[in-house]
């Protein structure tokens, strides 16, 4: 199931989610909180997150991983966070692309891009209704995936706002 469930995710990603101890993210533009904001929200302090919970997202915040802005689509639940780009962005975004797409080749469910309003975002896409089993293992795959961000922050912390 969790491979079918990473086949749909790359088929249908197009959008993602970043973070940082140095910057404050730009609020995306969300819709809804997911339907079962409750129990995502127990269910991810398993994981050392506190989750808020508004009309528009569910915030998962956490001082040993990345803060995740989540909310409701028709396909699933949308995990995001941006982080606005620098000049050094604009004028090099050949090198910025490349390093963004060398995580990305790496990653399983988080996706990494610059936005129209040149934001930096990272982002993965949980498909279907809330299931604890699979969640989990999403969650799990996710925060492995932002090793890889992790591992390259330097490099990528040259092309963010401070």
């Amino acid at each position: 199931m969790l491979i079918k469930m990473m086949k749909t995710l790359l088929a249908i990603l197009a959008t993602s989610v970043v973070f940082t101890t140095f910057l404050i993210p730009v609020k995306p533009s969300l819709a809804a909180p997911p339907k079962d904001a409750k129990l995502i929200a127990e269910h991810l302090e398993f994981f050392g997150f506190q989750s808020k919970i508004t009309e528009d997202y569910l915030l998962a915040e956490s001082s040993k991983y990345v803060s995740i802005y989540m909310h409701q689509m028709d396909l699933g639940l949308n995990l995001n966070i941006a982080f606005p780009v620098n000049q050094n962005a604009i004028k090099n975004r050949a090198k910025l692309t490349e390093l963004l797409n060398n995580i990305n080749a790496k990653a399983i469910v988080i996706k990494l891009y610059v936005d129209e309003s040149n934001d930096l975002v990272i982002e993965a896409v949980y498909t279907g209704d809330y299931n604890k089993k699979e969640f989990g293992s999403f969650i799990q795959t996710y925060l492995a995936d932002y090793e890889l961000v992790y591992e390259k922050w330097e490099d990528l912390n040259q092309y963010l706002k401070d």
